[in-house]
Parts: C-alpha cells; structure tokens; sequence
C-alpha cells in the first residue's frame, strides 16, 4: 500500500518534468493542427517498466512523433481561431452589414444617409412645385389691392421699426466713408427709398445740394440728370457747351480736373471736404438706367471727386451690370438694407395687378394701339382669328374644369385654326383678294405678337393668338365691334 502509493507520488513529479520537457522541445516547431492530447493521459496510456524509463520513453517518443503538437503552440492556435472568430463577428457587426442585421430597426435609413452617397441619395428626389402659373390668380381690383397694401403696413410694424433705428446709427458711418471718397450702394429686400431720403437729409448740410434721381421711373435718362448738374459743376469761365451727352460729360471732367490742380487748398487737414453735389439715385438697376451706355456715364460721374454718390439697388442680377471697369470708377461700399416695407412707390408706374400677367397686360394694352392704327380689312381679319378661337375654345373647354379656369386658359397650338382655313374665311369677306396680301396683313400681327403662326406634328401651319380667353374676348367687344 505504501509502496503503491510512493510510486504514484514519483509518477507524479516524473510527469510534471517530462511536460515541461515537451514544451520546450516543441517551442519554435511548426505549426500543427492537430487536436492536442494532454500529456498526463498520454503518459499514462503508454506502458512501462519503470517511471523514469517511462518518462523518458514517453519524452523520445514526443521528439520523433512530427504530429504531436505543443501544448503551448495548440494554446496560441486555439486563441488565434478564437480571435479570428470573435473579429469576423465583429466586423459583420460593426462594418458592412447586411440587410437581415438591420431587419426591424430604425438605423438602417441613418447609416445609408452618411457621406457623399447620402448626399445624392438625399437629394435624388424633389418637392413638387406647383405648375399652375400665376396669371390664373383671381383677379382683384386696384382698391382692393390698395387696402391690403396698407393693410400689410401695420404687420411686424415694431419689429420694422426696431430695425430701422439701427439702421439710423450708421448714419455717421456712412456720412464719413462717403468723406472718403467711397460710393455707396444699399441692397436687401423692401423699399430703401425714405430711408435714404432721410439718411441725405440729415448729415448732408444744407449749403450741399442733393439731386434726387428716380431709376425707377420710366421716363429718367441720363442726358436730363446731366443737364440738371452743369449749373452746379460748371461755372461761366466755360463759354460754350457741348449738346451730345458724351462730349459734355467730358468737358464737366476736364474743368473740374483743371480747376483742382488750380486751386490751393489752405484749409486744415482736419477740415471735412465737402461736395460740390450729392446725387441719390433710387434703384439705380431701373430700366431707365439699365443700360450699358448709362451705366458708363453715371459710373464717370461718380469718380469725378467733387460728387457724392448715393445708389439703391433692388435686382438680384444687378451687379451683373458692372464690369471692372465701372467698379473700379464707382468705387462702391455695399450696405445691406433690408427694411421689408412696401415698394408702392417703386411701382407707382406700372400696374401692380399685371404682376404674372406680362401677356395679359400686353393684350389689353398693347392690342388696342396697334388695331387703331390698322386698316379696316386688316382689323376685319384679326377679328376673323379671333371669333373662330373663342368658339374653338368655347366648343373644347366645355366640361373641363370651373369657369374661371376657362377663362384664364391662354391660347395655344390646340386652339389655333390652319393657315388656309384663315386665308378662305378672309377672302369669303372679301378682306384679302390673294395670299400674297393676306400674308402681309397677318405679319403685322406676328411683329407685334398679337399672333403666332407654327406648324403641328404633321407639318401643316397654324395661326393662334397667344392671350387667354377672357382677353380675346375683351378684344373682341372692345376693339374690334363696331
């Protein structure tokens, strides 16, 4: 018994040396895949006469088997598989997952959103915008459109006049950059116009004139603003004036220039120079003004230094109007002066109510005119056209839509009649008596756009007029009834 327990407790410590034995032999041996038998069981499977020779045999047997792996190596193996299987987990986790992950949850539209692609995926699609023109807007009257206009002046009207006494401290800052030599130019969203007048009003002296200019005016052009500051800028040693515009522009340069460098100037350096004019020029992107030749003078008449120039521009597209040149002569300071209030002024001279409807406008207006000064054969087949569109558009509208989308309907291809058809209704009337002469009377209205003449798909010509039905029938009762 006690023999019996000696050897198992030699057995024992004999086992322990001939694992650590192993595991040195096989700590730089090649790889192996095969599972690893734990060396206790190994050793005490294979027979023996002794302990040690055991251990021994066991340790030889261990050195020649080529498959018998490491302890320690089939450890790392193990580890290595464990760490290969927990980072493909985790990049099917955490990288490029596919849609059976995200089945259920709210992150999946989040996480496709990212980056460049989400931009365009974003922005694949579109709001949809309304097709209906602004032409069929109900039609208002012009009282109706004034009392809403001052109706819309008591909106926000502290939150206006908040913004407006900050404006009225830059009052002085303004003032000193054009004692600079600056020009000034005010751009933002509502009418700049009393504003402004204020601002000139209030820091420019009395003894200074200011010449109001109105862009926004139609009938403004360039040679009367001139006109009205060679008064001002010339003196009598100037006998004789030039009538065209360019050359007396630059013979008001040419004397101010000559009568600078003349002069002494004795006062002190603290001492303000002040202007011999101010000109304030309310919208000076106006269609009267709009021009490049304007543009060119009125940028001339700003470098001269003995002016002050005051602008407003109200155009998003304004600046497009200046080339380098003229920015350079201007030598502008750009303001934002946005004030939201009503442009009533600015619009006086233009009807508010034909906002949308340019061709509208044009026929009520632009119609008239041109029928007066036509003959009777030719007003006879303008009003031939006509009738035979209303009833083309009475007969295909019927049913289609309300009344007031009826009327409000331009003309078009659809409605139109085909040139010979026209041509043997006019001379059943005994208006035209060839086509050489009816061509002639209906290029008057095609110069005019009081028609127009196209082909359909099959290549036959077709006349319509452009104005909707309730202008064609205006047209017909106003101008063309006798």
């Amino acid at each position: 018994m006690d023999s019996r327990n000696g050897d198992e407790s030699v057995d024992e410590s004999e086992i322990a040396l001939a694992e650590k034995i192993i595991e040195e032999s096989y700590e730089d041996d090649g790889d192996n895949d095969d599972e690893y038998i734990p060396q206790k069981k190994r050793t005490a499977a294979a027979p023996s006469s002794s302990p040690r020779r055991s251990a021994t045999s066991s340790s030889r047997q261990s050195e020649k088997s080529p498959s018998a792996p490491s302890p320690k190596r089939s450890r790392k193996q193990a580890a290595r598989r464990s760490t290969t299987v927990t980072s493909s987990t985790s990049v099917s986790t955490n990288g490029e997952l596919s849609d059976e992950d995200f089945k259920g949850t709210d992150d999946m539209a989040a996480l496709f959103l990212d980056g460049y692609e989400g931009y365009f995926d974003q922005h694949k699609t579109r709001e949809k915008i309304s097709t209906t023109p602004f032409s069929r807007a109900p039609a208002i009257e012009f009282s109706e459109f004034i009392s809403y206009v001052d109706q819309s002046r008591g909106y926000f009207k502290d939150s206006k006049d908040f913004l407006t006494s900050l404006y009225r401290t830059m009052f002085t800052q303004w003032f000193f950059e054009l004692s600079q030599g600056y020009s000034l130019l005010y751009y933002g969203i509502g009418s700049k116009r009393n504003l402004l007048l204020e601002f000139v009003t209030s820091t420019i002296p009395e003894s200074v004139p200011v010449l109001v200019v109105n862009g926004y005016n139609p009938a403004t052009n360039f040679k009367e603003l001139l006109n009205s500051l060679i008064h001002i800028l010339v003196d009598d040693s100037v006998a004789k004036l030039p009538k065209n515009t360019p050359d007396l522009l630059q013979t008001v340069v040419r004397h101010l220039d000559s009568k600078r460098k003349s002069q002494l100037r004795s006062h002190d350096f603290v001492e303000l120079k002040l202007p011999k004019v101010v000109i304030l020029i309310h919208n000076i992107d106006g269609e009267s003004l709009r021009s490049d030749k304007s543009q060119s003078y009125l940028s001339t008449l700003a470098s001269i230094p003995e002016v002050w120039l005051v602008a407003s521009s109200d155009h998003i597209n304004a600046p497009v109007m200046w080339d380098a040149a003229k920015l350079a002569l201007y030598n502008f300071l750009w303001h934002d002066l946005t004030t939201y209030d009503s442009y009533a002024v600015e619009t006086s001279f233009e009807d508010p109510l034909s906002l949308g409807k340019i061709r509208t406008a044009a026929g009520n207006k632009g119609v008239k005119y041109v029928l007066s000064s036509l003959t009777l054969k030719a007003r006879g087949l303008y009003r031939v056209l006509i009738c035979h569109q209303i009833e083309t558009m009475t007969n295909e509208l019927h049913g289609t839509g309300n009344i007031e989308d009826q009327r409000n309907t331009p003309g078009s291809l659809q409605f139109g009649i085909e040139f010979k058809l026209l041509y043997q209704k006019c001379v059943e009337e005994f208006l035209v008596s060839n086509e050489l002469n009816f061509r002639t009377m209906l290029t008057e209205f095609l110069d005019h756009k009081m028609a127009v003449l196209t082909k359909d798909s099959s290549g036959t010509e077709i006349v319509y007029v452009p104005y909707t039905k309730e202008t064609i029938e205006t047209i017909l009762e106003q101008d063309l009834i006798d």
